[in-house]
C-alpha cells in the first residue's frame, strides 16, 4: 500500500503483509528481508496538514508525535511478534530522517529556501544480535554504510560500491575520517523541484558545508556552532575549498550511478569479473506498442521503469510511419529499455516468444501504471500456478476530477476483453491456437492463448487514466461532485467541532458559504473551484 489511507481498516496489519511474514518465516536461510514501515510518516503528515489548517504552518507538536510513537510502537510490535527470530538473526533497525518539533523552520526555508539541517537528517541505527555489543556510539555514520556492515557480518566479500563496514567502529578499532554527501530538491522553492536536486552538500564529524543553485552557500563549524546559526563562508577557512571541492566532483559535475561505482571499484582492485543488473534475467518481458503519437508518452514510460520489488525488460515496439517513439526512448539511459520499429501490428504477438521473461504483457499507451501493478499481478501467477493470464480493474479520471472505477471482469464477460491491466505467462502465448481473447478496447488486436488456459481477475486497481467526458457526463459529474463537496464539508465540520469547538465551525462556515457565493456569480469558475475543493 502506498500509504495508510488505501490500507483496509486503516492499518498496515493487513493479510497481505501477515502473508509475507508467514512466507518469509518458511523460507530456508540464510534470508533477507526488508520491512519499511510506512505508518510513522503518515502519521506524522497527518497531523502536520492538520497545523496547516489551523495555523497555516508546517509544524509537528511534541505531544502529538508523542502520541503517533505509541501507534508506531504496536505496530513494529506486530512485526517483531510475529517473525520468528533465531540466535543466529541480525536486526537492524533505521530511520531515513529526523523529525523538527514545535518550531517555524518551515517559514524560514520558504524565505531561504531548504538547508541541510542536522535537525531534518541526524538519525539513529541499532544493530541487534546475539553477538553484538550493548553501547550508544555518538558517531558519524550513513545509511549507505549499512549494507556493508551486513556482509561483513555475515563473512561475504566487501561491497565494491560506496559505504564501509561499522565493524571496526563497533569493536572499538580505529575508525577512519568519513565524508557523508547530502542533496535535495527545493520543495519549497518557487519553483519547487521535487525531481532535481537543487542543493547539495558534504559533512564531516565536525564541519558541513552546502550550496544552493541560486541562494548561496553555507560553511558550519558543527563542533563550536551545533545550531549551525553562523556562516562560515568567505572567512578564509582552509576547509572550506576542501569541502567546495569534494561537493563538485562526486555530486555536481561528475554525479556517478552505483554501477559506475560498482565498476571503478572492482577495476581499482584487480577484479576482472563483477556483479551488475545486466546479468539478471528479467522476470517479465513488457511490450508498449506506439501506433501514433502520444503527450503523455514520458508518463507512462516513468511509471513503468519506477515499479517495484519485480525485475524487468521494457520493448517500445513503434508502429508509426517516421518512428516518433525513438527521440523519447533514447533521452533514456536505462539498459531496461529497448526500441524496436515494426511496420504494422501484424508480427507483434509473435514478438511475445522473443522476451526473456517468464510473464509478459502488452502495456496501454494511455494507461499510467500503479508502481505496484507489476508485484500484484506476478504475485497471483506464482500463487496459482494453473493460472495462465491475470488481468485487474482500473480508475478512469475525467477533466475535472471525477473518478470512476472499471470493472474488467464485467467486460470481460460480456466481450471476452481483458482491458489494460494484466499479465500471462509467456509458456501459454500460442500462436497457433484458435483460443484467444482482445487485449485493451481493440476489434483488432488478440492474444492468442493456449487451449483450456485458466484466466484469473484481480480485483486491485492498478491503472488508471485520464479521458474527455462529452458535455452532458460533464455536466452530470459537476453536479454529483458539488453534491459530494457538500457531504465532505459537513464531515470535515464535524471533526472540526469535536477538536476545537462550536466558535470554529462557525466561522469556518461562513469560509464555505462564500466560497459557494463566489461559484454562483462566477459560472467560468467552476471547474477551477472543483480542482481547488478535491485538492483541499
Amino acid at each position: 500500500y502506498s500509504g495508510i489511507k488505501e490500507t483496509p481498516n486503516y492499518s498496515f496489519t493487513t493479510p497481505k503483509r501477515d502473508a509475507f511474514i508467514k512466507n518469509f518465516n518458511k523460507s530456508p536461510s540464510p534470508k533477507f528481508a526488508y520491512i519499511h514501515l510506512l505508518s510513522s510518516h503518515d502519521l506524522n503528515v497527518e497531523d502536520m496538514y492538520e497545523e496547516v489548517e489551523k495555523r497555516g504552518l508546517y509544524c509537528l507538536t511534541t505531544n502529538a508525535y508523542e502520541k503517533n510513537l505509541l501507534k508506531v510502537n504496536a505496530d513494529f510490535k506486530d512485526v517483531w511478534d510475529k517473525l520468528q527470530i533465531t540466535d543466529g538473526a541480525l536486526i537492524i533497525v533505521s530511520t531515513d530522517h529526523g523529525a523538527r518539533l514545535d518550531d517555524d523552520l518551515y517559514e524560514d526555508e520558504l524565505q531561504n529556501g531548504v538547508r541541510l539541517l542536522d535537525i531534518n537528517m541526524n538519525t539513529f541505527c541499532s544493530f541487534i544480535g546475539a553477538n553484538m555489543p550493548k553501547q550508544v556510539i555518538n558517531r558519524m555514520v550513513r545509511t549507505i554504510d549499512i549494507a556493508p556492515t551486513i556482509l561483513d557480518i555475515a563473512g561475504c566479500e566487501p561491497l565494491l560500491g560506496q559505504g564501509t563496514s561499522l565493524i571496526p567502529l563497533i569493536c572499538g578499532e580505529k575508525f577512519p575520517e568519513i565524508y557523508a554527501f547530502m542533496e535535495a530538491g527545493g520543495i519549497y522553492d518557487k519553483p519547487s523541484s521535487y525531481d532535481e536536486s537543487n542543493i547539495w552538500g558534504v559533512r564531516t564529524e565536525k564541519w558541513k558545508y552546502w550550496k544552493h543553485v541560486w541562494r548561496g552557500e553555507w560553511l558550519i563549524d558543527l563542533e563550536n556552532d551545533p545550531d549551525e546559526e553562523v556562516n562560515l563562508i568567505g572567512q578564509g577557512l582552509s576547509i572550506e575549498d576542501k569541502l567546495r571541492k569534494l561537493v563538485e566532483e562526486n555530486l555536481i559535475k561528475n554525479p556517478k550511478t552505483a554501477e559506475q561505482i560498482y565498476f571503478k571499484n572492482s577495476k581499482a582492485r584487480g577484479i576482472s569479473t563483477y556483479f551488475t543488473k545486466r546479468q539478471i534475467e528479467p522476470e517479465v518481458s513488457l511490450y508498449l506498442l506506439i501506433q501514433d503519437k502520444n503527450p503523455q508518452l514520458t508518463d507512462i514510460i516513468n511509471s513503468i521503469l519506477n515499479q517495484f520489488c519485480v525485475y524487468f525488460e521494457l520493448i517500445i515496439v513503434d508502429t508509426t510511419p517516421d518512428g516518433s517513439a525513438k527521440a523519447i526512448v533514447e533521452k533514456y539511459q536505462d539498459f531496461r529499455l529497448c526500441y524496436k520499429q515494426f511496420q504494422s501490428n501484424n508480427l507483434l504477438i509473435s514478438i511475445f516468444r522473443d522476451g526473456k521473461g517468464e510473464f509478459c504483457s502488452l502495456l496501454s499507451t494511455d494507461l499510467i501504471y500503479k508502481l505496484n501493478f507489476l508485484y500484484e499481478l506476478r504475485n497471483i501467477l506464482r500463487e496459482k500456478s494453473e493460472v495462465s493470464l491475470v488481468y485487474s480493474n482500473y480508475r478512469i479520471i475525467d477533466q475535472i476530477g471525477y473518478e470512476k472505477v472499471i470493472n474488467t471482469n464485467r467486460i470481460f464477460s460480456n466481450k471476452k476483453n481483458i482491458g489494460y491491466c494484466f499479465l500471462a505467462r509467456k509458456e501459454a502465448i500460442n500462436n497457433s491456437s484458435n483460443s484467444r481473447v482482445a487485449i485493451f478496447n481493440s476489434d483488432d488486436l488478440f492474444m492468442p492463448l493456449a487451449r483450456d488456459s485458466l484466466i484469473y481477475h484481480s480485483s486491485e486497481e492498478l491503472g488508471f487514466y485520464h479521458y474527455k467526458s462529452g458535455f452532458i457526463f460533464l455536466f452530470l459529474h459537476i453536479i454529483f461532485l458539488v453534491l459530494y463537496r457538500i457531504d465532505y464539508y459537513i464531515h470535515k465540520l464535524v471533526k472540526l467541532r469535536r477538536k476545537r469547538g462550536w466558535r470554529i465551525v462557525f466561522n469556518r462556515s461562513i469560509q464555505i458559504f462564500k466560497e459557494k457565493l463566489k461559484l454562483i456569480r462566477k459560472p467560468k469558475n467552476i471547474e477551477k473551484f472543483l480542482k481547488r475543493s478535491l485538492l483541499r
